[in-house]
């Protein structure tokens, strides 16, 4: 449909019209694909969709739905609303997990009509820490005719998963 609207005085002449083309879309956004990361920590989930094409979807996405459960969900209602980003945001960080848990999240976008498509494909991810422990600091040796101690400082526990310290010795006879 085409609107057009112009003025005129008590003369008869009119401005040039301006036109506007009024669109009706009464269907949700597609789908958004997801990516999630569990690795760092082991404490977050970094979602990201930037791949998704906010034109192609009408141009109108007012705001982005977290959805996360414990298990594998094909509709948002097998799932829980965790957070909300607004349209152009395409990318969230979620926070509060235990390592090596597994989780299932999807985004569905919505658009200024407050349509969104409930059906979704969640991803599944485990949360991993595969950041090593900070080095111990301090290291000294004191030498004895029969012995060889090792002093140091432990590092800081920042993650609460410090298992110990490793301790290794290579011998060389020739003593270079």
């Amino acid at each position: 449909n085409a609107l057009a609207l112009d003025s005129v005085d008590e003369y008869g002449f009119a401005s040039p019209a301006v036109s506007a083309e009024i669109v009706f879309n009464d269907e949700p956004p597609g789908p958004v694909a997801l990516a999630a990361d569990g690795s760092g920590t082991g404490l977050s989930v970094a979602l990201d969709w930037t791949g998704y094409d906010e034109q192609a979807a009408g141009a109108d996405i007012t705001l982005y739905r977290v959805y996360q459960a414990t298990s594998s969900f094909t509709h948002v209602t097998g799932a829980t609303e965790i957070t909300s980003v607004p349209g152009g945001t395409q990318s969230v960080t979620v926070e509060g997990f235990q390592r090596n848990e597994t989780w299932y999240f999807a985004v569905v976008a919505e658009d200024l009509a407050g349509q969104m498509e409930s059906n979704v494909a969640a991803v599944g991810v485990t949360t991993t820490d595969t950041i090593p422990p900070a080095d111990p600091a301090g290291i000294s040796f004191e030498c004895t005719d029969t012995n060889l101690v090792v002093y140091w400082t432990p590092a800081d526990d920042v993650d609460g998963d410090l298992a110990g310290h490793g301790v290794s010795v290579t011998h060389n006879p020739a003593g270079t």
